[in-house]
């Protein structure tokens, strides 16, 4: 009953090519305990006497106060295309600001009301959810945090408890500033917890980052979660890291020209989002919020409503020499905002900024919604599906420590170590397989040896380097002309989820886009003129104290290894160094040399998640043979 169970599982969640066998192996790998508590669930595999989705969801109806530009609004609408259960419906949405309500009429259809002082509560209609980022000023670090002392702002949420009372819904979602829990030395969070909890809230908080969920900002808000039939808990979500040049527009060409009142001056490492400061000229101040110039190859800082200076609001970029703020439609993006977002209605434009700058991260807001009317045994599924998925993605990689692993018991034997002794010599301890984030997949005890190994047949592809493109001309800064047709050549569109890419649209081929072959030929000119760097830093990666000499290869034949192989990487360099990119015929992939030994292409895979979206350096390692010399070992 347990394995139909899984495979039911499978085949909801668009798994059906999931076998009990790989389920079984699923189950050893660490989610044994979750699945068998499944056992006694009925699964009904009639699917004939099954409703249509619309019919059998759940309508629940919310309020969205303080509405801003509806970031709430945003994160359900999404929700309701990514989930069959539930139904999301907005039934009021207020605030104070004439300019903000007509924006957010323009996008979602709904007139909301104005100051929440005046509502009639009692012509409020019913509703389940109660959504407010109530107003931050009051408690923010950017403020002078008088919280409750606040007569006016701080007071909005003794309304917000005033509505509670009168219609009592099951769910409260509330969103302020990081440090509301500190204000008054935790007075004030303790008063905001004790009245909610006196109304028979179970209640739930976290201050989360949205840098980790899928947002080229960091953005620190604290979340709180009030439920009357249970406890919220928050997933742990820690997903790599997305850089501001994701939403960057590269059509924009209007600069801020510093030089007649500021000098720019470098900041010391490496690892921070920040690159430049701005110091002026006559008075030698400066590096200030607003004369601060960030990385667009890192995650962006907060943006605040309330910064001046030149680099107001959104921050400065640095663009290769120049400098610039953001754009609406880049700072909306850094929000989870598309360009189908509306502000027609507003007369000054620049005004979105301030708005944008007291608004919501989407993003942080539709993981969230994920889970409200989940229960545990759903969750639980939801889980298993993730892991499932990750388990199946990653037999490659599990394979290639398995190869690993009998390469190293091949070096450790007498007859092999006699076979490479002319390239290895024989001064090398055991070997073993390491960990971490490095090119160098075995190494000796005593260090001497160390190497990379790449099980393969004949023609066919094996990876040797998967990076975000960013990273990729982060590490070769030479090639920072060619990362707009690199993207255009590589990367999908995002669904509004930011998690998964769009594949309903055409596979982005340069074919698609109007360059000129001058502009081909220049980009093809530039890899090939700094072609040495992109095999060296494909084949040792960036980590110098972990970097292979070697390379082997396991060549298999059906599921046989045939023989092992061994080169210097050093010799298959100057070996490639020879040859030439240049485009494939389908415009998909960039090849070196006529054979396509190296490739670079997207990665594709990972059912359709944002990671295929990566740049892939791939190699035939069956090409190099009587092409780069190497020894052999037949097995």
């Amino acid at each position: 009953m347990k394995n139909i169970v899984l495979v039911e599982i499978g085949r909801v969640y668009g798994l059906g090519g999931i076998q009990a066998g790989e389920m079984c192996e699923f189950l050893n790998s660490g989610v044994k305990g979750m699945a068998l508590n499944l056992e006694n669930e009925e699964v009904n595999e009639n699917t004939d006497i099954m409703q249509p989705l619309e019919k059998q969801r759940t309508e629940v109806k919310y309020i969205d106060l303080f509405c801003g530009l509806g970031a709430f609004h945003t994160a359900f609408n999404r929700n309701n295309i990514l989930q069959s259960k539930v139904k999301y419906t907005c039934v009021l949405a207020s605030d104070i600001n004439q300019e903000v309500r007509n924006i957010y009429e323009e996008n979602y259809g709904i007139k909301p009301e104005g100051d929440i002082n005046e509502i009639d509560i009692d012509t409020m209609p019913d509703f389940d959810i109660l959504c407010a980022g109530f107003p931050c000023q009051p408690f923010s670090i950017a403020g002078n945090q008088k919280g409750f002392k606040d007569k006016t702002r701080g007071n909005l949420f003794y309304k917000i408890l005033e509505i509670v009372d009168k219609k009592q819904p099951s769910i409260l979602m509330l969103e302020n500033v990081k440090n509301l829990h500190t204000i008054h030395k935790g007075e004030t969070f303790k008063i905001i917890k004790n009245e909610l909890e006196k109304r028979g809230y179970n209640v739930s908080y976290k201050v989360i980052d949205s840098r980790y969920y899928n947002s080229p900002q960091s953005r620190h808000r604290m979340y709180i979660i009030c439920n009357k039939d249970k406890n919220y808990t928050f997933r742990e979500i820690n997903r790599t890291i997305v850089p501001v040049s994701t939403i960057i527009d590269n059509t924009i060409s209007e600069f801020f020209d510093f030089t007649p009142k500021y000098k720019l001056e470098k900041c010391s490492g490496k690892k921070g989002m920040m690159k430049y400061k701005l110091f002026n000229n006559k008075t030698g101040k400066g590096g200030r919020q607003g004369e601060r110039v960030y990385d667009i190859t890192k995650c962006g800082p907060t943006i605040c409503a309330s910064s001046g200076g030149p680099g107001a609001k959104t921050g400065l970029y640095y663009f290769d020499g120049k400098i610039r703020t953001l754009s609406i439609n880049e700072t909306l993006k850094m929000f989870g905002f598309d360009n189908s977002y509306k502000y027609e209605s507003l007369s000054n434009k620049k005004n979105m900024l301030f708005y944008l700058g007291n608004s919501i991260v989407v993003n942080v807001l539709g993981e969230l919604i994920q889970d409200l009317h989940l229960k545990s045994k759903e969750r639980e599924i939801e889980d298993i599906k993730l892991k499932l998925l990750s388990c199946t993605n990653s037999q490659t990689a599990k394979n290639g420590y398995k190869e690993e692993e009998l390469v190293c018991k091949d070096l450790n034997g007498e007859l092999i170590k006699q076979a490479f002794i002319s390239m290895l010599g024989n001064n090398y301890d055991e070997c073993n397989r390491i960990k971490g984030n490095h090119k160098c997949d075995i190494q000796s005890d005593n260090k001497i040896l160390r190497s990379q190994v790449k099980k393969y047949k004949k023609g066919q592809f094996q990876q040797l380097d998967r990076h975000w493109t960013c990273s990729f001309i982060e590490n070769i800064p030479e090639l920072d002309g060619t990362s707009q047709i690199l993207k255009d050549l590589f990367e999908y569109p995002l669904l509004p989820n930011g998690t998964h890419v769009d594949k309903s649209k055409n596979i982005k081929k340069l074919c698609n886009f109007n360059y000129s072959q001058e502009i081909l030929d220049n980009f093809l000119d530039l890899l090939n003129k700094y072609k040495k760097q992109i095999l060296e830093y494909a084949f040792y990666g960036s980590n110098l104290e972990l970097q292979p000499e070697y390379l082997f290869g396991v060549e298999y034949e059906n599921v046989k290894r045939n023989k092992i192989v061994l080169f210097k990487i050093k010799d298959v360099i100057k070996y490639l160094e020879k040859l030439n990119f240049r485009i494939s015929l389908r415009k998909t992939r960039i090849l070196l040399g006529d054979d396509g030994a190296i490739s670079l292409q997207r990665k594709g895979g990972d059912s359709g998640k944002k990671s295929s979206n990566q740049l892939q350096i791939k190699l035939i390692l069956s090409n190099f043979i009587d092409k780069v010399f190497m020894l052999e070992y037949k097995l």
